[in-house]
């Protein structure tokens, strides 16, 4: 039986590559930079107007499309897993989807205390809003059951 572990998917190539998460800086490029929605329900980004760098729920050939997926997991091995965000460093960060009418639903935002936690099903493949309201580099970490993984990203102005 395999290790249970958290690997970033790396697509940039003909064929995608696993990688440890500690060897990969991914890049918010300039691109991501917008300001934050005057509706009260992107209050967890920020002030109306201010600059936030977001990675969109939707791919832009242009910028980073995260995600995560539990494909891979068996569901006669597992039931489910739980994704825990438990510290970031250098910055605000937040994790969100938008339906089709764009409301947002938050999944995980360092500003209102961490650690988060979210239940995530096997046979999932599922993207979102990646939120950064600074530039710089940030890192967050979170756990599975075997060994912790950080992941780092360079927000570009």
């Amino acid at each position: 039986m395999g290790t249970l572990r958290i690997e970033v998917n790396d697509g940039t190539g003909a064929t995608p590559v696993f990688r440890d998460p500690a060897d990969v800086v991914l890049q918010v490029l300039a691109g991501a930079k917008t300001t934050v929605p005057s509706s009260s329900a992107y209050s967890f980004l920020g002030t109306p107007g201010s600059t936030v760098w977001i990675l969109p729920q939707t791919q832009n050939t242009s910028l980073l499309w995260p995600g995560w997926n539990t494909q891979r997991l068996s569901s006669s091995t597992f039931t489910g897993t739980q994704t825990t965000l438990l510290s970031v460093s250098g910055g605000q960060f937040a994790v969100y989807t938008t339906n089709a009418f764009g409301t947002p639903t938050v999944l995980f935002d360092s500003g209102n205390g961490l650690p988060d936690t979210r239940s995530v099903s096997v046979g999932t493949h599922a993207h979102a809003n990646w939120a950064f309201q600074v530039t710089g580099t940030l890192a967050g970490g979170g756990t599975v059951t075997s060994a912790p993984a950080s992941f780092t990203f360079e927000v570009q102005p």
